[in-house]
């Protein structure tokens, strides 16, 4: 079995690359879709604050 690329790149890296999005909401959507493995840094910032 082949491992996926998100599985090849240390977890500090990818968070990374999200926290470098932070403000980019199209971008942190699309990574959100990417993988698994980037779901849950994406979400971190896409619902880090929530107005009602």
């Amino acid at each position: 079995m082949s491992r996926t690329h998100s599985e090849r790149l240390p977890p500090e890296l990818t968070d990374t690359i999200i926290d470098f999005l932070h403000d980019d909401d199209a971008a942190l959507r699309a990574c959100s879709l990417t993988c698994r493995a980037w779901l849950r840094s994406s979400r971190t910032h896409l619902f880090g604050s929530v107005s009602l």
